[in-house]
């Protein structure tokens, strides 16, 4: 008995795949319904337990879809509709083509208006130098060393930094000897 209602089942499926009136919007839709439907008999005569019915629902869906997703695609089935073809009476012939010269070109020269000039003066010389003028100020700095203290006159110069020593000889080109610095012990 068994044997006979999925042997009707599989009649029943088959006669709807062939003639296709599962109507469900989309040949998408119509393949996942046909191909779930497919799938669950197939996995219940393969496996005959729930699990085989389960699985071969969820392939054979799977599979229905996406063989009717590409029948919704119609590769090259869509052509324009053919436009009617109406015959008329032959065009009338071309006109003849008479050719006249152009007529003369006059051309009348008119002077542009005199320009107003003005004299102004020279504007007055930039005041810019290649290196901004240093301030700069003698400064006496008092270090200690070994506990006694000593005051040291240096030149300190002013630029964009702020306040910045020479340097001594490094920036001078000129080398220091002790005489050269006012030192107090």
């Amino acid at each position: 008995m068994k044997r006979l209602k999925m042997a009707v089942a599989a009649a029943v499926l088959a006669g709807t795949v062939v003639t296709g009136n599962a109507m469900a919007g989309s040949n998408g839709i119509d393949g996942l319904l046909l191909g779930a439907g497919g799938g669950a008999l197939v996995g219940q005569a393969i496996g005959r337990d729930t699990e085989g019915t389960l699985i071969g629902t969820a392939v054979g869906g799977m599979l229905g879809y996406i063989a009717g997703n590409e029948r919704d695609k119609g590769y090259g089935g869509h052509y324009p509709p053919p436009q009617p073809v109406v015959y008329g009476p032959p065009p009338p012939p071309p006109r003849p083509v008479v050719y006249a010269p152009p007529p003369p070109v006059h051309v009348v020269y008119d002077p542009p208006p005199p320009r107003h000039v003005v004299f102004a003066p020279p504007p007055p010389p930039r005041r810019h130098h290649y290196r901004p003028v240093e301030v700069c100020r003698e400064t006496v700095v008092v270090s200690e060393r070994r506990g006694r203290y000593r005051e040291e006159t240096t030149t300190v110069c002013r630029d964009r930094g702020g306040w910045r020593d020479r340097g001594g000889w490094r920036d001078d080109g000129y080398r220091y000897d002790r005489r050269d610095r006012h030192v107090r012990w």
